[in-house]
């Protein structure tokens, strides 16, 4: 009550993100009895949320709204066509507006198109990388993997999954592989400079590439007997205290 500006500012930061969603598919469907409910329960959650799935490019979570914008935006049109000398002016109005529309349309689905093709192509050359270690390493050896890459290796004894987090990992067989995120493995973020600054650490201290493993940076180590467990920033192993 006492700052009611602060929801309205966190609706219009959203408006922009909503109408490229919803602009391929007609728009003012949303405002139809076929769309309004729906974009109610799916998108005003979003709208309200700080981060939200809105945030993310044309998110799939958000596509259930998509048909009944469709829908709705044609049974508009479809009432605003009238008879006449009247009904053929708003007629000539509503042709050109849904040129416009569906213009802004085109561009807008090339850009989802773009999008999604690099990131397919990016995932592509990933699971590739991920196959690479996976024949690379027996089963027997411990992974510490990124999450999106952890499921390849999930058979194994000893598997660990990481999301930016370089925290400490447990050591429980003589040799280790690391599968971290390069530049071109989608989701990385900000992870992947630190990856091949770990990489680096880490074969100060012995251990090997990994080769043919792109977009990925993947290197087998071997700790000491007496190492317990392995700290990811600065590649710092973990000894056993000696009596």
């Amino acid at each position: 009550v006492r700052h009611p500006t602060v929801p309205l500012r966190a609706l219009a930061a959203k408006i922009p993100l909503v109408a490229e969603l919803t602009i391929p598919v007609g728009l003012v469907g949303l405002v139809s009895p076929w769309g309004a409910g729906m974009a109610l329960a799916v998108l005003a959650p979003a709208l309200l949320a700080s981060h939200s799935f809105l945030n993310a490019f044309a998110a799939f979570q958000a596509w259930p709204v998509l048909p009944f914008v469709v829908f709705g935006s044609a049974v508009l049109v479809g009432r605003l066509v009238g008879t006449g000398p009247r009904g053929r002016l708003s007629s000539l109005a509503i042709r050109a507006a849904c040129a416009v529309l569906a213009t802004a349309s085109l561009v807008l689905l090339y850009s989802w198109a773009a999008a999604t093709a690099d990131i397919l192509g990016g995932q592509a050359s990933a699971g590739a990388g991920a196959a690479t270690v996976l024949r690379a390493t027996p089963r027997s050896e411990e992974v510490v993997a990124w999450a999106s890459a952890v499921g390849r290796f999930a058979e194994r004894d000893w598997v660990y999954a990481f999301n930016g987090s370089l925290g400490t990992f447990p050591v429980h067989t003589r040799t280790v592989v690391f599968l971290l995120p390069g530049a071109g493995v989608y989701g990385a973020g900000g992870t992947a400079p630190t990856s091949g600054r770990i990489a680096r650490e880490a074969e100060r201290l012995g251990a090997r590439r990994i080769p043919g493993t792109s977009p990925w940076i993947a290197f087998v180590w071997h700790p000491g007997p007496d190492v317990t467990a392995v700290r990811l920033a600065g590649f710092r192993p973990i000894r056993a205290a000696r009596a």
